[in-house]
């Protein structure tokens, strides 16, 4: 049975009703929008739409259009892996975060752009245009240099920036500053949405001040396992119950009688684990102190 105008009008609405609608703010965005609802219209495949990031080199580095080699392949290695960061951060799967790089020179500066991967295509009933992956990565990396940017002059008021995304963005700020180069950064999601930040050198220095520290962090440990050593040095080798690897803590002040009859046997060992890290090292130092070990059931001994 045919449905009445009034019906089909009912229909529409609940269509229309289901279709979220966001806020344009750009040119841009309004013509992906109109590409996509012309595709759907007139029944075309919708146009792939990539997230684009436009890094701008400028400063006394920069001599005229030429861009050293070397400092660009560095820049990007270190954005990409700032992104790379972000993303792990964010437990996204590997791979989802690559970016592409395409070329582009204008005048007064130099400006590669990199490009996401295409997201994949999806049957939708609407004309939104989603964000992807490297979207999320990039934007959790913008607003960790926004923070830096209002926090300048003020590095007190900078929070901490720690693990690999540190490492990645004290390798970016050296090169930036060793190289004399500012850095402005575009980012545009697959809806054509724009947003900017900057990593120029007062960003930088900050950045740098805020990641140029030792990160000490003292953890209280409690295990039960074998005592399988102890050294005239002051040090004790524990073997955790169920695990292979040997723990050495160093035990200085400790009472060697009390500690050689705790020999071989099943103990109970309280000590601190101190991981001590830097952004220009690759291996974190860690150090394991003493604080008391003693048979399960008895008094506290050594």
């Amino acid at each position: 049975m045919d449905m009445s105008r009034e019906q089909r009008l009912d229909e529409l609405e609940k269509a229309f009703s289901q279709v979220a609608v966001t806020a344009v703010e750009s040119a841009e965005e309004l013509a992906r929008a109109e590409m996509a609802r012309a595709s759907r219209h007139f029944g075309f495949a919708q146009p792939t739409f990539r997230t684009s990031v436009r890094l701008r080199f400028s400063g006394e580095g920069i001599k005229g259009h030429d861009l050293d080699g070397g400092l660009a392949g560095s820049v990007i290695a270190g954005f990409v892996g700032a992104v790379n960061a972000t993303g792990s951060q964010l437990k996204i799967p590997p791979r989802s975060t690559d970016l592409f790089l395409s070329p582009v020179v204008r005048p007064g500066s130099t400006i590669l752009e990199l490009f996401g991967a295409p997201a994949p295509a999806l049957e939708k009933l609407d004309t939104e245009i989603d964000d992807t992956p490297v979207d999320a990565a990039l934007d959790l990396l913008f607003r960790v240099l926004d923070g830096v940017n209002t926090a300048v002059g003020d590095a007190s008021t900078i929070a901490p920036i720690e693990g690999v995304l540190g490492k990645r963005l004290f390798g970016l700020v050296k090169n930036l500053l060793e190289n004399n180069v500012d850095l402005d950064v575009a980012w545009t999601r697959p809806r054509g949405h724009t947003t900017s930040t900057t990593l120029n050198r007062s960003t930088a220095r900050a950045l740098r001040g805020v990641l140029d520290t030792e990160s000490v962090v003292s953890t209280e440990r409690q295990e039960s396992g074998v005592l399988t050593s102890i050294s005239t040095s002051g040090q004790i080798g524990f073997t955790p119950r169920g695990r292979k690897v040997t723990i050495y803590i160093a035990a200085p002040n400790s009472d060697s009688e009390a500690l050689r009859g705790l020999w071989a046997k099943d103990v109970e060992v309280t000590w601190v684990e101190t991981v001590i890290s830097h952004p220009q090292r690759e291996e974190k130092k860690v150090k394991h102190e003493l604080i008391s070990v003693r048979e399960p059931g008895s008094e506290q001994r050594a």
